[in-house]
């Protein structure tokens, strides 16, 4: 079959999906199983190592923003890459409930099982990955779980501990062979305690287990949707998805973010600013940090002139590669602890000293739509 033909059977299989799943249903009438990367041809059943399915968060009905039509975090595309197909489950909030969405999950499971996919993976984050949980409950057509952050119960105390003792109940009933499991620090959703006891119940199964629990520089409920897990922990999500040996997280887990690259190296002819008093002190030297989205980011003071400080500000490239690696001369000015770097038309970035001695950063868009954070480090000659 050439790829155009195989493009057309999977648009045509995906189209019987979007009728076959609302059917379920009258509350699931919006829920909508289709190809997650439009502009990417899907290889077909036969072509394709195997078909990976995507399950988003959820959020209330009143809420204002809709889980289903969020991007698909790019971890994912690594699988896309190495020749999975992938699909994304879309249930609205108006839909959303253990018993519906996790029927609706089974439903597109046995739809991809009986196109001839030879090896299904669920992934999802959240709520996604709660459902996720409970379908390799329930069948053992799934071949792996890739879950990042499973929660369903809210942050209200006490019933947020069903976030723990329910998922281990869920856990124990798990058919699939392989299951990655990711905790992240300071998620509210969270009761602490999870990873351990989950590696506990899978393994006590005998199901290959790779559990990523706290890892460093990773902060929050969303974690796992960056591109610093992309980074970091690609080759690991790589390798639960394959036919090879489940690997331990210290054999998979990459260094990148550990110390500078050559991208954001300091060009030729720099020359940072070795000595100062007052308010310039804190800042002087070079910094360096990465930011969630898979960007190392660097500054150096480079010379100040009464009130006006010049500074480079480096970034390195995005993980997709759109966004290539730049050096950026940008003049501003410290205000008691803070140095901000802000002229009309670009990005505002303002670094503030930390009782620690780092540096706490925060970029925002010259549109004020986007913000990044993070806690830069002096790096040691």
């Amino acid at each position: 079959m050439t790829l155009g033909a195989r493009a057309a059977a999977s648009a045509i299989a995906a189209l019987l999906m979007l009728v076959v799943l609302p059917c379920l249903s009258t509350a699931r009438a919006e829920t909508r199983f289709h190809p997650a990367y439009l502009d990417h041809p899907m290889l077909g059943p036969q072509a394709a190592k195997g078909v990976v399915i995507w399950n988003h968060g959820t959020t209330t009905y009143y809420a204002a923003s809709d889980p289903s039509e969020s991007a698909v975090p790019i971890f994912v595309s690594l699988l896309r890459d190495a020749g999975f197909d992938v699909y994304r489950l879309d249930r609205p909030p108006s839909g959303e409930s253990i018993d519906a969405s996790t029927a609706a999950l089974l439903a597109a499971v046995q739809q991809v099982k009986s196109e001839g996919y030879r090896k299904i993976v669920l992934a999802g984050q959240s709520a996604g990955a709660w459902i996720s949980i409970i379908a390799a409950g329930k069948t053992a057509d799934i071949y792996a779980v890739i879950a990042n952050a499973p929660a369903y119960y809210g942050v209200d105390h006490p019933r947020y501990t069903m976030n723990a003792y329910v998922l281990f109940d869920n856990l124990k009933a798990v058919q699939t062979r392989r299951v990655m499991l990711s905790f992240f620090r300071n998620d509210p959703f969270d009761p602490g305690g999870r990873g351990p006891k989950s590696a506990e119940i899978l393994r006590g199964r005998g199901i290959d287990t790779l559990i990523i629990d706290q890892p460093e520089g990773f902060s929050g409920h969303d974690s796992g949707n960056g591109g610093l897990f992309y980074r970091r922990f690609g080759p690991c999500v790589l390798a639960m998805a394959g036919n090879g040996p489940v690997p331990t997280r210290e054999t998979c887990e990459s260094d990148w973010g550990r110390k500078p690259s050559a991208e954001v190296a300091l060009p030729p002819g720099t020359t940072p600013l070795a000595t100062g008093s007052g308010a310039i002190a804190p800042f002087l030297g070079r910094w360096w940090g990465t930011y969630q989205n898979g960007r190392e980011v660097s500054l150096v003071i480079t010379h100040v002139d009464g009130e006006r400080v010049d500074a480079l500000y480096l970034v390195g490239s995005t993980p997709s590669g759109d966004a290539k690696s730049d050096a950026i001369r940008r003049t501003g000015r410290i205000t008691g602890d803070t140095l901000e770097l802000a002229e009309a038309g670009k990005p505002t970035i303002r670094f503030r000293v930390r009782a620690d001695q780092g540096l706490d950063v925060e970029w925002l868009s010259a549109n004020g739509t986007s913000r990044l954070t993070t806690v830069l480090q002096r790096v040691t000659p």
